[in-house]
């Protein structure tokens, strides 16, 4: 569990360093979910979304199917005045692409035949941290999902109205309104969407280049600083680390951006000063871009401080997938779950068995549907006639001997056990994906007094392709920018990926479900509610099913 901050945790002009323990929030708070009720959607408690449940074997309160999932539209053209910097940042220059499997065809609702309809050279630039987009144009209208800063929404070329929005409130692609107002431009040569004119790459495990710190943790500069104002800055750590600045490899970066040249103070902070404060010891950071000046190299942070990358490592995500499943490729699946599990084969007219090989680290094999006895021992037969032995670090999954009420049509919807550290996902009763994740450390406690995931039936109904995640204790702090693919499921729990282990298959979490970025990648563009392309988030009280049990 995370708690969501706006703010950077930092000390403004000096280093990280030991306080006195402050005091612990509640648990129900920190230690069993990802933010703050408040802080994840303008709905307020909604326990409707919450339903009461029998764990054996299905819910006591139904919920009712829901059609199948919808697709966004194709992304508006980018206008040619926006340079993205993907080369620097090792991203690939291709439209965003949905899942490995599991597409749907059927498209999002678009805003009214009787509005102006959004026009593919018309845009409305976010210029503030987010922009909300609502279902009609008032301030008071349900929220339907937010765009980030940088992000151009493609509208319509005259306004719905002015209610509380004096510039007006256009129709947005491919569905609602946004306000031309504080956080929004007309002006497409606005110094904002020019900085952060790299959109987030979903088709990606990581949606943008990430990095940690490892060493001293790194400043929060306002511009890019000379040298005397670097050293005036770091003091005895000015320089950083040799070694982390070679994992960033040779290659000789580019300048920095137009609009940083010449000393220039980032848009928005504070031109008196040459940095903010200081990261904490365990921080991460999503780059817009990555620069060198003179004979230093830095990236600018989506949330828009340049940071050395002498002071952060990059990140290279977990390679762990999970498996996708077909009618004949399909449960009962196994995942090994130690570095010790022999695979064997048994000799046709002997039937005596004989070891094979040694199985992989979290490898997954299909199985037959039971076991079998061969010299006492049980075994399980793998679809391509190998054995494995019966054991604990076997995981075998298999299909809930009654599915549940709400397993019917093509809905999706998602099986999360804890004890066995898995997720599978069902199109109606129909298994389609299975894969390891890591929930609560505080196992199947109660989630108010430990670190424990909530267990029970709940609705997804806030999805961010990225949310900042932090947590405020003196004696563990983090702050941890730009976790990919969250999805908020009951109060601040969530799905979401995890890029700073890769120990899925066992607890970690302090109450989310943790997922590899690949897999959380792909269960993000699966469930409802899906985020529109050019969208940063999506809102929906009426999300995908996700039954959370032992």
């Amino acid at each position: 569990m995370y708690r969501e901050f706006g703010p950077p945790l930092t000390r403004p002009g000096s280093q990280p360093r030991a306080t006195k323990r402050a005091r612990r929030w509640p648990y129900a708070l920190l230690a069993g979910a990802c933010a703050s009720l408040s802080s994840l959607s303008p709905y307020g408690p909604w326990e409707s979304a919450v339903l009461s449940v029998e764990l054996d074997p299905a819910p006591a309160r139904p919920v009712s199917p829901e059609e199948p999932p919808r697709v966004a539209e194709e992304p508006p053209p980018t206008p040619a005045a926006r340079v993205a910097s993907r080369s620097l940042l090792g991203l690939a220059e291709t439209p965003s692409k949905g899942p490995r499997e599991l597409d749907s065809s059927s498209k999002l609702p678009t805003s009214p035949e009787s509005e102006p309809r959004p026009e593919a050279d018309l845009f409305l630039g976010v210029t503030g941290k987010e922009a909300n987009i609502r279902a009609r144009p008032d301030p008071n209208a349900e929220v339907l999902g937010m765009a980030r800063m940088g992000t151009l929404l493609r509208r319509a070329p005259t306004p719905s109205g002015t209610v509380k929005c004096p510039g007006g409130w256009y129709a947005v692609a491919p569905r609602g309104f946004a306000c031309a107002g504080a956080s929004t431009t007309l002006d497409l040569d606005h110094p904002v969407l020019q900085l952060a004119s790299l959109e987030a790459d979903r088709s990606e495990p990581l949606p943008y280049r990430y990095g940690r710190t490892r060493a001293a943790a790194p400043p929060f500069y306002t511009k890019v600083p000379s040298p005397e104002e670097q050293r005036a800055t770091e003091g005895a750590t000015w320089g950083g680390s040799k070694q982390l600045a070679r994992l960033w490899g040779d290659d000789p970066l580019g300048a920095p951006p137009p609009a940083l040249l010449g000393g220039q103070t980032i848009p928005g902070r504070p031109a008196d000063k040459v940095a903010t404060g200081f990261g904490l010891s365990r921080s991460a950071f999503a780059f817009l871009d990555l620069f060198e000046s003179e004979g230093r190299r830095f990236g600018l942070t989506t949330d828009f401080s340049v940071i050395p990358l002498d002071r952060v490592e990059p990140v290279e995500p977990s390679s762990f997938r999970g498996v996708v499943l077909t009618e004949e490729d399909t449960l009962p699946l196994a995942f090994v779950r130690s570095r010790s599990v022999w695979v064997y084969r048994q000799d046709e007219k002997t039937k005596a068995l004989a070891p094979l090989r040694m199985a992989k680290f979290r490898e997954a094999f299909h199985l037959e549907e039971e076991a079998e006895t061969i010299g006492g021992a049980r075994f399980f037969r793998t679809k391509t006639g190998e054995l494995l032995r019966e054991q604990n670090e076997l995981i075998v999954l298999r299909n809930p001997e009654k599915m549940p009420k709400w397993a019917s049509g093509s809905a999706p919807w998602l099986s999360v056990s804890l004890l066995r550290q898995t997720l599978v996902a069902f199109r109606g009763d129909q298994p389609v994906f299975a894969t390891l994740v890591s929930t609560g450390v505080g196992g199947a406690a109660d989630p108010s007094e430990t670190q424990a995931t909530v267990q029970g039936v709940f609705r997804i109904h806030t999805k961010h392709i990225t949310r900042t995640m932090a947590g405020p204790e003196a004696d563990d702090p983090y702050d941890l920018r730009d976790v990919p693919y969250v999805q908020y499921f009951h109060e601040g729990y969530a799905l979401h990926a995890a890029f700073w282990h890769d120990g899925f298959g066992q607890p970690k979490s302090h109450g989310c479900i943790n997922l590899s970025p690949s897999d959380a990648r792909h269960l993000f563009h699966v469930t409802e509610p899906l985020v529109p392309s050019g969208w940063h988030s999506a809102l929906s009280r009426r999300g995908t099913i996700i039954w959370i049990h032992p």
